[in-house]
């Protein structure tokens, strides 16, 4: 592990300097070079977060720190774009509506903002794409990261759309060329093979963002599967045939060739690490030296609450709400408080927000054909059989749990051994996984949590205005 350090330099903005990246993966691939002979590596990818900005010189040099996905800066962009362009002119050409999210109004901020920077740019690049860039000297980012990139992407054309760059007057020829996630983008440069001990000429593969790989490594490569990647941020994952898209989510390509891919996303980890901090300081000195940690005790004390929390309902909306609602206003509520509540309610209410929030999601799905038949569980959260079971119960589908997962480094290895011939595709990834468990769901409590998600849904509707009338106060 190498961590990188954020940066905020005002509210909203959010950077990471790309050397650090690149220091990063020299590191890792030094830990790997103690264990295995790096001269025997066939092929190497790089996953990455995404969407990013990160412009470069021509000589590979970047010009700034890198803007990174969490940033929103982009506020005046989005209402530029919105008012050039128009959510639905954009979900027509890109899939996805605008929003300081995507890409596209980053890189329209740089354009707006620092214009000498802009000038010198020669392309604009994408985490893991630099660490690339590094190891071949070659550019180029995957389709699933373009797709982030909205609404710069056009994705029936599966290229950079001419017309929103003209819109806008941006330089199409700073966006880099797009390859297929296990195409070859290069091979190890001289200089990359003596600073990290990958033979020279290796080839390395375009790889993709690290939510695509991440869905790869979880075994989620046809339609019909679904991965629940339980971490800071929580995300339903699911891919598709054919671009079955709707604005209300983000909407991109896998990495699995020839596929697509919907999911949206809400911020838990961050909910409970908040409930520990607050809540949970007694029990921390308590178990302190105890392999048993507070969400597992939380998780036993909760397991004794009735479902639904005895009747109380958290929303979620501590940092606003991206998918389905995108309301950067909205709120956490909680929602039903009585004498009889304690905090291990609250923990449950927790827990089971996130279920209604991927039971939303997947009614959206399924209204465009969508039809998930299991979801698979990877990331911290999924360690509790708790909250798997919570999530099994309220989506009526059963939850299968990969205790060893590799995250989205197994899917790079994956697209690494397609783009240098070991493997014949994407499938090979099953042979790598072993389930755990599978939660199956109470159909009884199922059709209860049902009742309960039309009233979650409604809290919201009731506390729009609200939360506007909060942001204005």
């Amino acid at each position: 592990m190498a961590p990188h350090k954020l940066f905020y330099p005002k509210i909203l903005w959010a950077e990471e300097n790309a050397e650090d990246w690149w220091i990063g993966a020299k590191k890792v691939i030094k830990l790997i070079g103690e264990k295995i002979d790096l001269s025997s590596v066939n092929g190497v990818a790089v996953s990455g977060q995404a969407p990013t900005c990160l412009p470069i010189d021509r000589e590979g040099k970047p010009l700034r720190n890198a803007i990174i996905w969490i940033d929103g800066r982009a506020k005046e962009e989005v209402q530029l774009l919105k008012e050039k362009l128009g959510n639905h002119k954009s979900f027509k050409i890109s899939g996805n509506i605008i929003d300081s999210y995507f890409g596209g109004p980053k890189f329209f901020w740089l354009r707006r903002n620092e214009q000498a920077i802009y000038e010198k740019t020669f392309k604009i690049l994408q985490s893991h794409s630099y660490v690339t860039y590094k190891l071949t000297g070659e550019i180029a980012i995957d389709y699933s990261t373009a797709g982030l990139c909205a609404p710069f992407y056009d994705y029936r054309k599966k290229n950079w759309s001419e017309e929103v760059c003209n819109l806008i007057d941006f330089d199409l020829d700073k966006l880099p060329e797009i390859k297929g996630a296990s195409e070859v983008v290069g091979e190890i440069a001289s200089e990359a093979a003596s600073e990290t001990g990958l033979k020279k000429g290796t080839p390395v593969i375009t790889g993709g963002g690290d939510f695509a790989a991440s869905t790869l490594a979880a075994g989620v490569t046809s339609e019909g599967e679904g991965a629940l990647m339980l971490g800071t941020g929580s995300c339903l994952l699911t891919p598709m045939k054919e671009p079955k898209y709707d604005p209300r989510l983000v909407n991109t390509m896998h990495v699995v060739k020839d596929t697509y891919l919907t999911n949206g996303w809400i911020y838990i980890g961050i909910i409970l690490r908040w409930f520990r901090e607050e809540f949970c300081r007694i029990e921390e000195v308590i178990l302190d030296g105890s392999d048993f940690t507070v969400y597992q005790l939380m998780d036993e004390r909760a397991s004794k609450i009735p479902i639904g929390s005895d009747k109380l309902i958290i929303l979620p909306y501590f940092m606003g709400e991206k998918t389905p609602l995108w309301d950067p206003l909205a709120r956490g509520t909680i929602i039903g408080l009585t004498p009889k509540h304690t905090k291990i309610h609250i923990y449950r209410a927790i827990l089971e927000s996130l279920g209604y929030e991927f039971y939303t999601m997947m009614s959206i799905m399924q209204n465009k054909g969508i039809e998930l038949k299991i979801l698979t569980a990877v990331n911290g959260g999924a360690k509790s059989s708790l909250w798997r079971q919570i999530l099994a119960d309220i989506t009526g589908k059963p939850v299968a749990y990969i205790k060893k997962s590799e995250g989205a480094a197994l899917g790079d290895c994956i697209l690494a051994g397609i783009g240098s011939g070991q493997f014949t595709d994407e499938k090979v990834v099953k042979n790598w996984i072993e389930v755990k468990m599978i939660n199956e769901p109470n159909m009884e409590n199922h059709r209860k949590y049902q009742r309960l998600c039309k009233i979650y849904t409604k809290l919201y509707e009731c506390n729009r205005e609200i939360f506007k009338m909060l942001a204005e106060t």
